[in-house]
């Protein structure tokens, strides 16, 4: 990993930085040359908590602000989100369509063009219309169909998957039109612009214009955040990040010395789910579905593209909505199994 600035306490990223790089840049794709597109991917779960509401209100408002500033193109909401009955969420979803047209000029604009249309037009746009934000129902039977016509999952496949984590992973992807895929938890109260900003940078400031369909895109195929973890109690704040910070760095660094996946002992934060991605490294990788995704992306990354392809992000000081005890059992039984799975993958890879 470069010693850059990506690893002091964080800089924050003005707009015209990411501006200049993407109008500097460009892709080549079978339509020719094209402007790099960023896609940010949010996953969102209706936990009928107030605090969350703000949470995600606030990620989804800042995520408007830049794309009116032009500095990402889209925004997918990965929702997860499901009635009693097992049904798809409408209530909540329109709570996030709501906040998405009043924080976005852009989106706003988008929606009332479509709206202004004639019936017959409107449906001739089904399809072929990209709006700046987009809503994708993990639990819409449209999309499973999709899976299973294309022989992607099988039916007990596609019933698993929308219950984990990495189901946001896999539902975005495919939908999404980024060459530049940026992930951010819809729980992150301390939310920033500069959050995504200081993610693509490091992808863009070594972005290779000139790259064939098999080569990457960038020098710079990932990027992590780190940050300083705060959870606020009654007295104030405690530090958190307990699975990074006291299993994830010891684990990493117990087995660089062993040279397995050497280099990743210099991650600050293992586990942070802040991340952003080429699409072309993204299409080699093998997604989980549970809370182990961030560990399963890292190892593989390490694994086919090197430490050097790898930046960390400093956000600084971080606030999220912590899960219970529970859920943190359930992660580091996750991230432990998925450990001990890329381990085995990589010794066996070296021999």
């Amino acid at each position: 990993m470069s010693p850059d600035l990506f690893n002091r306490p964080h800089r924050k990223i003005k707009d015209l930085e990411i501006e200049k790089l993407k109008l500097e840049n460009f892709v080549v794709d079978e339509s020719g040359k094209r402007p790099i597109i960023i896609s940010v991917v949010v996953p969102t779960f209706n936990k009928k908590d107030k605090e969350y509401n703000r949470a995600v209100l606030n990620v989804i408002r800042t995520c408007g602000h830049l794309i009116d500033g032009g500095v990402i193109d889209e925004v997918v909401i990965a929702e997860g989100s499901r009635t009693e009955d097992g049904g798809i969420d409408t209530e909540f979803i329109e709570f996030l369509l709501s906040v998405a047209i009043k924080y976005s000029k852009t989106f706003a604009r988008e929606v009332e063009f479509v709206r202004s249309l004639p019936e017959g037009k409107m449906r001739a746009l089904q399809g072929r219309y990209s709006f700046s934000f987009r809503i994708l129902s993990q639990t819409d039977p449209e999309l499973h169909k999709i899976y299973l016509d294309k022989g992607i999952l099988n039916k007990k496949e596609v019933d698993y998957l929308k219950r984990g984590k990495g189901a946001s992973f896999w539902f975005s992807v495919p939908v999404t039109y980024g060459d530049i895929l940026c992930f951010v938890d819809s729980d992150i109260v301390s939310f920033s612009r500069h959050y995504v900003k200081g993610l693509c940078y490091p992808i863009l400031n070594r972005w290779n214009s000139g790259a064939k369909e098999n080569e990457n895109q960038s020098s710079n195929v990932f990027t992590k955040a780190n940050y300083i973890r705060q959870h606020k109690t009654y007295k104030g704040f405690k530090i958190g990040g307990r699975l990074s910070r006291l299993f994830g760095v010891p684990m990493f660094k117990v087995l660089a010395m062993r040279g397995i996946f050497d280099g990743l002992d210099s991650i600050n934060y293992p586990f942070s789910g802040e991340c952003a991605i080429t699409r072309r490294a993204l299409n080699k990788l093998q997604f989980s579905n549970g809370y182990d995704i961030e560990t399963s992306v890292l190892c593989q990354v390490q694994k086919k593209f090197g430490i050097d392809s790898i930046s960390e992000y400093n956000f600084g000081f971080f606030r999220h909505l912590p899960g219970s005890e529970e859920h943190t059992d359930k992660m580091l039984k996750e991230i432990s199994m998925a450990l001990f799975y890329w381990i085995k993958n990589m010794v066996l890879y070296k021999k």
